[in-house]
């Protein structure tokens, strides 16, 4: 099961006191803020408000520096969770939205589209070390941060499928080709091939399946 990124949502920064101003062009002011639960902003403002470029810092250990509208995350900037896991790239209204790279602590990574801070859209996501599909990629489409679509997903071994997706799992049409060129090519349902053609690795048919269930060829 992949692991998906927090909601995005970062919200609106919380009301503090400005505590130290700096005038800047453009209606702009350079200031630092704190609240009263150990919350600190340091960068732009207007308009009374959080705007532009700056950084925020939760007691919590969250972290994010980069572009503020209106007191609320939106434009190009990094979030570290509290974990230590990473999000870069396009906010809007608070949220992931656009493309950017979420990164979690073991190390696993996406990079690709966001919309309303899930994945959504195409990307690719590389397995770390630890999770029990070290090393594999997938390039594809998301659906609402479940692989859905059209896709590529390689394993560490070199096999690999090429097809359809649905709530991340296999599920359409598609070719699974085996590292010593084997391989099943046809529909398939809730990651099983369902009805298609298994090939030898010189591309002779060995079995067909149909509904689940394989039938060997007779010579």
């Amino acid at each position: 099961m992949e692991k998906e990124s927090s909601s995005g949502k970062t919200g609106p920064a919380t009301k503090g006191i400005l505590t130290k101003a700096t005038s800047k062009a453009a209606g702009l002011i350079n200031g630092e803020m704190g609240t009263s639960t150990g919350e600190r902003y340091s960068g732009e403002f207007a308009n009374g408000d959080l705007n532009g470029q700056g950084t925020y810092q939760w007691p919590t250990g969250q972290q994010y520096i980069g572009e503020y509208r209106n007191g609320i995350k939106h434009g190009q900037g990094t979030y570290w969770e509290s974990d230590g896991s990473q999000y870069s790239g396009t906010f809007n209204n608070g949220m992931k939205d656009g493309q950017g790279t979420y990164i979690w602590l073991d190390g696993s990574k996406y990079v690709g589209e966001f919309t309303q801070g899930k994945m959504h859209g195409h990307g690719t996501y590389t397995y770390a070390e630890g999770d029990k599909f070290f090393g594999d990629t997938y390039v594809g489409e998301y659906v609402n941060g479940e692989k859905q679509g059209k896709g590529i997903f390689t394993w560490l071994d070199g096999s690999k499928y090429v097809g359809d997706f649905l709530h991340g799992k296999k599920h359409g049409n598609g070719t699974y080709t085996r590292r010593d060129g084997s391989r099943f090519a046809g529909e398939w349902r809730n990651d099983m091939a369902w009805t298609g053609v298994e090939y030898d690795p010189k591309l002779k048919i060995i079995r067909k399946a149909k509904e689940g269930r394989f039938f060997h060829i007779k010579e």
